[in-house]
């Protein structure tokens, strides 16, 4: 399969991958950049004004993670798809899967403000 790259400027400094839009994002707490749910992972990016960042989301097989993963969970995914979105961005890539059940990964090239994040779906 192919990998999906976005380059955008979010408004906000994080943006969700689900299974659909319709789930209850998880609030980090304290010190944490990226958190998850059974639903819904949030993954902390830089902010607008610092510059745009590029999103990467692919299967397990196409994508070569760069610096340290950051999660490994596993979400549901009910419609057969997971969806990165934000707050005011319906949709910034559609990823197919296969299980009502998905792992997924998250890489990012910096702990708390990334400008690179990838998003490997799969086993």
């Amino acid at each position: 399969m192919r990998v999906i790259s976005r380059q955008v400027r979010l408004e906000y400094n994080s943006f969700y991958v689900a299974g659909s839009r319709n789930v209850d994002v998880p609030a980090p707490r304290a010190g944490q950049h990226h958190i998850a749910s059974n639903d819904c992972i949030n993954v902390g990016c830089r902010m607008w004004h610092d510059g745009e960042i590029r999103i990467e989301i692919g299967g397990a097989n196409d994508v070569v993670p760069v610096g340290k993963p950051r999660l490994d969970v596993m979400i549901a995914t009910p419609h057969s798809e997971i969806v990165l979105f934000d707050a005011n961005h319906p949709e910034l890539a559609r990823w197919p899967v296969e299980r009502r059940d998905t792992r997924v990964r998250v890489w990012t090239n910096h702990a708390t403000e990334p400008d690179y994040i990838q998003i490997i779906v799969g086993a």
